[in-house]
């Protein structure tokens, strides 16, 4: 989306959607010493590029031509959201959609030349534009997003939805305080913290059109589509209990074959280790870190239009 400079200027306060992938050392624009240097104004963030004024002039065409190919309200967030517990964690999205399913989401726009629009149609999302969608649910609070990618080139729309990705999200988060805490420090990042782990969407792309992959494609999305209904079912049903409970002052019931706690719970002890870092710069908490061991992570995306309809 297109800020104003009212806006730039509240995002010079944190970290926003595209500064993420910078740290997080995948974005093909900036590296994080560039980044460093822009948040401890010490340079001049560029001017606006002729891509991001492409990307500003399409936005509300691609926004309604996604809302007219999938049926989902389209609605312009202009408020600059802050993450609950962080402040410096902030977000400008470009749509807010409303899906009657799945409720609200977070709708990405982008709209790339042919080498990367040809990209997203051979290996799906790009992670720079993952990084920066899994930063803004995090926070808006969202369980969902989707992307627009658009071409006008070739004048093709595709998009992706997207669920929210907690466990990505806390790595970001992470990587991102790290750097704040930098920022504010004056202390410049060194290069390894650009580095991350973060498993690919896929490499060489391959066309299946068997029956064995269809059916096994066909199941997963029919078991996903299960699970989401099961998951409303329960939620529903939870929320009827503990109503009735709490309107009858019980804190344990029993019957059916069933037995069931609403009860205060003490609050979870965590470990603060901002706290820590900020009362103790001179311990370097990197060397308790322990790096896991590789592996594969299956993320699927349903494509809807492109190349699969």
């Amino acid at each position: 989306m297109s800020l104003t400079l009212e806006q730039l200027q509240e995002r010079r306060k944190g970290i926003g959607g595209s500064d993420s992938p910078v740290i997080l050392g995948v974005s093909p624009f900036k590296n994080i010493h560039d980044l460093y240097l822009e948040k401890r104004g010490l340079v001049v963030e560029e001017t606006e590029t002729p891509a991001m004024k492409r990307g500003a002039m399409l936005e509300p065409l691609v926004a309604n031509m996604y809302q007219a190919e999938t049926g989902r309200e389209t609605i312009i967030e202009t408020k600059l959201f802050k993450h609950p517990q962080l402040d410096f964690f902030l977000g400008n999205v470009d749509r807010k959609i409303m899906d009657l399913e799945k409720g609200a989401g977070i709708l990405e726009i982008k709209c790339p030349g042919l080498q990367v629009f040809g990209k997203c149609k051979r290996e799906g999302l790009q992670d720079y534009y993952q990084i920066q969608l899994q930063h803004y649910l995090a926070v808006t609070g969202c369980k969902w997003g989707a992307f627009g990618v658009f071409n006008a080139e070739q004048w093709d729309l595709i998009h992706f939805d997207v669920e929210r990705d907690d466990e990505l999200i806390d790595f970001i988060i992470e990587k991102d305080t790290k750097f704040w805490e930098m920022v504010k420090a004056g202390t410049p990042p060194p290069e390894e913290e650009s580095a991350i782990d973060l498993p690919a969407i896929g490499g060489e792309l391959v066309q299946v059109t068997s029956p064995e992959w269809e059916e096994a494609i066909t199941d997963f999305t029919e078991a996903k589509a299960i699970r989401q209904e099961w998951e409303e079912l329960e939620k529903t049903a939870k929320e009827k209990l503990t109503g009735m409970m709490e309107s009858e002052g019980a804190g344990v019931i029993e019957g059916f074959n069933f037995r069931g706690y609403y009860q205060e719970q003490a609050g979870r002890i965590i470990f603060d280790k901002k706290k820590l870092s900020s009362e103790h710069p001179e311990i370097a908490l990197s060397q308790y870190e322990k790096k896991g061991k590789p592996f594969k992570a299956f993320r699927p995306y349903i494509l809807k239009g492109g190349i699969n309809e």
